[in-house]
């Protein structure tokens, strides 16, 4: 089975958005609002892509660059999947009524939810994690990711170790390491079944520290199959 590499979209404009998702040859794309100086024109980014497509818009508290009001970025999130987004990716730490909202409108849209988790200083102990992942499971995720930042390499073997939890929630995951030490789980994981791994643009920005660029990460998973 072909592992589907997910490119981050980090463009500053719609003109950019636009030309980047019309010659895009990943299978998903990662649209970060936050990148956007003006978030405007996403019909016409999402009608142009020829692939699915995941909106989201991280604030700065959540290590995204979004610095307006909570009200205004949960509107960009809705008025995203009405324009055709495939996928929305939302923050376990979204207050209930805002999840319930972009919930009820991906469903409208047939738009599925990914609610994610990041810790960026450390990685929680298995307990923690393991509860974490019955949390997002009970939320109404139709993917869970849980995101870490290791510091030493059994973190990353506690994070890679979540998709062997017995008993888990039937919904697919995608869990690993973010940084230099996180970048080995991000090739892990697809081999032991994240639906598909955030990589990088082989130029421009990151959307987050330690993805590999898209070509190099076809060129390992070559090597490894």
């Amino acid at each position: 089975m072909k592992n589907k590499l997910c490119v981050s979209l980090t463009e500053k404009s719609s003109k950019k958005c636009i030309e980047f998702v019309s010659s895009c040859d990943a299978d998903i794309i990662e649209h970060r609002l936050d990148f956007m100086d003006c978030i405007e024109s996403l019909d016409d980014i999402y009608n142009t892509s020829k692939i699915p497509v995941i909106v989201t818009c991280r604030s700065i508290k959540n290590g995204g660059r979004y610095n307006e009001d909570e009200e205004q970025r949960i509107t960009h999130l809705l008025d995203a999947i009405k324009a055709g987004a495939s996928y929305v990716d939302v923050e376990a730490e979204m207050e209930q009524s805002h999840l319930s909202m972009i919930k009820q409108e991906a469903t409208r849209n047939e738009c599925k939810v990914i609610i994610s988790k990041h810790f960026h200083q450390d990685t929680p102990n298995s307990s923690s994690l393991i509860e974490l992942l019955a949390y997002l499971g009970n939320a109404g995720a139709d993917i869970m990711k849980v995101v870490t930042t290791p510091e030493n390499p059994d973190d990353c073997f506690r994070v890679l170790q979540l998709y062997a939890v017995e008993n888990r929630p039937d919904v697919p995951l995608i869990a690993f390491g973010m940084g230099h030490l996180g970048k080995i789980t991000r090739v892990c994981a697809l081999f032991l079944g994240a639906p598909f791994m955030y990589v990088s643009q082989d130029y421009g920005d990151a959307a987050a520290p330690g993805q590999i660029p898209l070509s190099l990460m076809r060129t390992i998973l070559e090597v490894l199959q």
